[in-house]
Order: C-alpha cells, then structure tokens, then sequence
C-alpha cells in the first residue's frame, strides 16, 4: 500500500554536506540548556539565512549539525565555507567540522536522499577536524 501523496522514489544528482559543531555535548555541560540552545539557535539561524541566500536545502536537523543538499555542487561549497568561517570567526562560539560529496542517489518519498554520496559525505564530516572541511575530489 502506497502512502497517499508520495510518488514513485527517483533518481537524482546531488550535492550533500554535514556540518557538526565541535565540542557541542561538553559545551552544554559546562555551560548549561541556556547557553546551548543560544548556540544551536545561532547555527540554525546562519545556516538558514545562508541556505536561502545561495539556493541550498537543509535537508534535515541533527541535533548539533545538519544535513544540506543542493542541485548545484559551487553553491553548497559556498555555503559550507561560508559557514565554517563564521564559526571561525565567532559568530558561532563553537568550531564546526564538514564532509561534502555529490553524485547521483535516490530521493524518497520526496524528502529524503538514499545513496552513497550522503553516506560518504557524513562519513566525511565524522573524519573532520575541528575547523576542517573534507570532500570528495568531485565536490
């Protein structure tokens, strides 16, 4: 039985970045709820603002990160440098890593992405370190 609304899964070329921020779970700790959401509200912020700015999705939330994806490879680029710099700069207090990867996967249920260049990407951005963004040589 088919969910009512959802079309058949597709296949599709995209580009996917995680973004994580470093150090974020003893962050809380040390500083605690408040000072946590203050830097969680201050990197969905950015990376909205950004996102809607450059043409990039944010595909989805994952607690101190986000998974991003775009059509067009130079614009997630973009917004992850961009990004990563205003971590680097302060704006954000806390460091983020990134992983980026493009290529063709499966978008399901119209929201969703199944393929290797999200799994590479993530995997990626698990590597990084702080500051540091790594990517495919296709990204």
């Amino acid at each position: 039985m088919r969910r009512r609304g959802v079309g058949r899964p597709v296949r599709v070329e995209r580009c996917f970045a995680f973004v994580d921020l470093c150090g974020f779970t003893a962050f809380a700790d040390r500083r605690g709820d408040d000072a946590a959401v203050a830097v969680l509200t201050a990197l969905r912020t950015a990376l909205r603002e950004i996102a809607a700015r450059r043409g990039v999705r944010v595909v989805k939330w994952l607690g101190d990160g986000a998974m991003l994806s775009g059509t067009d490879t130079s614009h997630v680029v973009a917004l992850v440098v961009e990004i990563t710099a205003q971590a680097g700069a302060g704006t954000i207090p806390l460091p983020l890593r990134a992983g980026l990867a493009e290529g063709p996967v499966i978008m399901f249920e119209g929201d969703d992405y199944v393929g290797r260049p999200a799994n590479v990407a993530s995997r990626l951005c698990g590597a990084a370190e702080p500051g540091q963004v790594l990517a495919t040589p296709a990204a």
